[in-house]
């Protein structure tokens, strides 16, 4: 692909005051490229939690040929955390992912709301969180609130959905790293502009299949492709 705008490298891991946003249409690989960040900083010692809509991003996950499970070695159901908060509290390490037993987006909104509260507690906890568009609109005022608190807190966020426009524009202006899959619609375009600028939102609209662009606040390298990540 030929693209006259240069783009920054993905980050190894995130840092404290990081927010990540990865966004793309349907099948652009974004929740595989969020779970290997998640995967990196596990192995540099960060404890995880991910707001696990689709039950994936844990080992135990719902193991399907359509999906790549995420590298999370708990899985924990929200009614779980809602019922004894200390599962997320209590433990020296914790890289857990929790699942919520509904798919009514004001229902996981509440108690993912909660999750949120008990991760900011707990602190230097990397947070990830899928379908953010589906539910997030739900419980924005707490979304918004820990994107622009995650410095002060040690919470860095990990945000992954199809559509740019639907995360709000208080936590997109947070961000400080964008992952972005071929994106079409106008609206996302501007999303994406408003935050990373014209020339990556031009960039966005040209991916190819298996490609992805990342902007980031600080530096520049360019586009790559990368492969669709599905079982044989």
């Amino acid at each position: 692909m030929s693209c006259p705008y240069r783009m920054a490298a993905e980050p190894k891991v995130l840092e404290g005051a990081d927010v990540a946003l990865y966004v793309g249409k349907r099948g652009t690989g974004k929740s595989t490229r969020a779970k290997d960040l998640v995967r990196r900083c596990m192995r540099a010692g960060w404890n995880v939690v991910a707001l696990d809509y689709h039950d994936e991003w844990s080992k135990h996950g719902h193991d399907t040929d359509q999906v790549t499970l995420g590298p999370l070695t708990q899985r924990l159901e929200l009614w779980q955390v809602l019922a004894d908060p200390d599962v997320i509290l209590r433990p020296k390490r914790l890289c857990a992912a929790v699942v919520p037993s509904t798919r009514d987006p004001r229902a996981v909104a509440e108690g993912f709301a909660r999750v949120m509260e008990l991760v900011t507690e707990r602190g230097k906890t990397l947070l990830a969180a899928d379908e953010v568009p589906t539910w997030g609109p739900f419980c924005q005022e707490q979304l918004d609130t820990l994107a622009c608190n995650s410095r002060h807190n040690t919470v860095p966020l990990a945000l992954v959905g199809q559509r740019a426009k639907k995360i709000s524009l208080t936590t997109r202006s947070q961000a400080t790293h964008i992952n972005s899959g071929l994106q079409t619609e106008p609206q996302d375009l501007d999303a994406l502009a408003e935050v990373a600028g014209q020339d990556y939102a031009d960039a966005v609209s040209q991916l190819g299949a298996f490609q992805w662009c990342h902007w980031t606040d600080t530096g520049a390298t360019s586009p790559r492709p990368t492969k669709r990540n599905r079982k044989p």
